[in-house]
């Protein structure tokens, strides 16, 4: 269903690291499971939404 007088929506996720690309990748090969290496991704990372 259409909603009138809305228009086309834009989203835009941005995602970025907290720290370097090297010190992610030391942090990921530490880990021994999937649930830590979920954890080190989900702690490290920062997504923006934006554009409207």
């Amino acid at each position: 269903m259409a909603i009138k007088g809305i228009g086309d929506v834009k989203i835009n996720f941005i995602l970025k690291w907290k720290c370097s690309e090297e010190e992610l990748l030391e942090k990921c090969r530490s880990c021994e499971t999937y649930s830590e290496l979920r954890d080190v991704l989900y702690d490290n990372m920062i997504i923006s939404v934006g554009g409207f």
